[in-house]
């Protein structure tokens, strides 16, 4: 029930014209708590993460959404942390059970699904803006993880409003 209610304050917040995203950071940060949480409810036996990957995770997420709108490899989010690839990937897959390049797509495809709502950007210029460099990629990328054209979703997104 809390989990859902900060997923819908996530979207809510997305879904303003002018998203503060300093409250974004703050209801992720609390969503990873209350995840983490649970997981230790479910699993009492695990041992638990050790501090320092629970703040390198934070500083990644930080890094994350001070950058996903440019094109960075892994390798820049891990050296911006200190740390190995494998390193980073090792926290994440502790942590939320997918590797940093997920985690970046994910980002990447909640801010596509944003503009698209709340745009009239042509698909080109909001993948251009998310650091995909061709109009086809991007669609590629997002019917594969969607399950829809970024027109489509648009289109449907439109109707759902209308």
């Amino acid at each position: 029930m809390r989990l859902t209610l900060l997923c819908e304050m996530i979207a809510g917040e997305m879904g303003q014209k002018e998203p503060d995203l300093a409250v974004v950071r703050q209801l992720l940060s609390t969503l990873f708590t209350l995840i983490s949480s649970e997981r230790r409810k479910l699993h009492p036996d695990e041992t638990s993460q050790p501090a320092t990957q629970s703040e390198t995770f934070r500083n990644f997420l930080r890094i994350l959404e001070d950058n996903y709108r440019q094109e960075h490899e892994v390798e820049f989010y891990a050296s911006q942390l200190f740390m190995s690839v494998r390193n980073l990937n090792l926290i994440t897959q502790n942590i939320l059970q997918q590797s940093v390049s997920r985690i970046i797509e994910t980002r990447k495809l909640i801010e596509a699904k944003n503009l698209l709502i709340s745009t009239d950007k042509p698909v080109s210029e909001i993948g251009f803006e998310l650091g995909y460099e061709e109009k086809a990629y991007f669609t590629r990328v997002f019917k594969k993880n969607t399950g829809q054209t970024p027109t489509e979703f648009r289109e449907e997104m439109r109707k759902l409003v209308a």
